[in-house]
């Protein structure tokens, strides 16, 4: 069977390659962007301010959510079908996190629309990867993991699904990676406003504005 000889290993390093290839591209386009609220502030309150605030607060909850997944998943996600916690709304809680991070990056531009492009691009890669880890948990899991499909979404959550175990066991390392991770989608603040700085001092040119 052509699930049997997935390997889910590989599917993580394309999944990786692609996030940083994504990255870099969008990364080096951001340097001529500026948000189109840069001058907008009604009632004295700054849009662009307002738009960056409330992306750190989503790059909180991505950091939040994927540290809470980890607890329940901890590197055994080959090993046992986890059902529990963050995955009995959906069967990537992970995926879901961390494309409400990159909209939240996006948005350290002060622009929704980026914000939007960001979570958009990694919901797709991680989507596609996500078909080809359910065909190698299909082939481990069988009639199990079937069921599981069935019940519990992709990608989306269903909150009246929640369930969790009277005990859970953790895989420290696992958790303080997850927590390393994270904080690389808090550097995205500093970077763009230091963009920010270049673009007002003219060492940057701005080619286009985005709302």
């Amino acid at each position: 069977m052509l699930a049997a000889r997935i390997d889910l290993g590989r599917v993580q390093k394309i999944r990786i390659a692609a996030f940083w290839i994504i990255a870099l591209t969008l990364g080096s386009s951001l340097l001529f962007v500026r948000s189109g609220w840069e001058d907008t502030a009604p009632f004295g309150i700054g849009i662009e301010d307002v738009i960056e605030l409330l992306g750190l607060g989503l790059i909180g909850i991505a950091v939040t959510g994927r540290l809470w997944a980890t607890l329940y998943v901890g590197g055994r996600k080959s090993i046992e079908l986890v059902q529990d916690g963050p995955y009995s709304v959906t069967r990537n809680p992970l995926y879901v996190f961390s494309t409400i991070g990159a909209f939240g990056v996006g948005m350290q531009t002060g622009s929704l629309l980026i914000g939007a492009l960001a979570a958009l691009i990694t919901a797709l890669v991680l989507i596609l990867t996500a078909r080809q880890e359910a065909d190698f948990l299909r082939s481990k899991f069988g009639a199990e993991f079937e069921e599981y499909e069935k019940r519990v979404p992709m990608f989306f959550p269903r909150p009246s699904l929640y369930v969790e175990p009277e005990t859970l066991q953790i895989l420290p390392r696992r958790l303080y990676s997850t927590l390393f991770d994270g904080a690389f989608f808090f550097l995205a603040f500093p970077l763009l406003e230091l963009v920010e700085v270049f673009q007002e001092q003219g060492l940057l040119p701005v080619l286009f504005n985005a709302y």
